[in-house]
């Protein structure tokens, strides 16, 4: 008879792994949500990807914003924000994610009204 409980163990594990990563790509993004009131700095576009720089007007913080779609938001309008968004204008801001200097990420501007 074979003995496969090391093999067995593995594979438990490695869809565990797989689980436990669906889950958090999915949850990472829901509980990062935030929304706030602010006006529109400047706009970067840099290689294609394009910027906003938001200033929050609670706190009088600015801070750089994605403008990308998003499945799993049902957002697929990114590039109608660009032309509609005008500055000087106090929107509510609706963002998700975190800024993460290290890895390039910025969060992402969900809606605004």
């Amino acid at each position: 008879m074979k003995n496969s409980s090391v093999f067995d163990d593995f594979e438990v594990i490695f869809i565990l792994l797989i689980f436990v990563s669906i889950v958090l790509s999915i949850a990472f993004p829901i509980v990062t949500i935030r929304t706030f009131e602010g006006t529109l700095e400047d706009r970067i576009v840099d290689q294609g990807n394009t910027f906003l720089v938001l200033k929050n007007i609670s706190n009088g913080k600015t801070e750089v914003f994605e403008n990308e779609d998003s499945l799993l938001f049902w957002k697929f309008n990114s590039t109608d924000f660009v032309k509609d968004i005008k500055p000087g204008v106090i929107y509510h801001f609706k963002v998700n994610g975190l800024r993460i200097p290290i890895f390039s990420m910025y969060r992402n501007i969900l809606s605004f009204k």
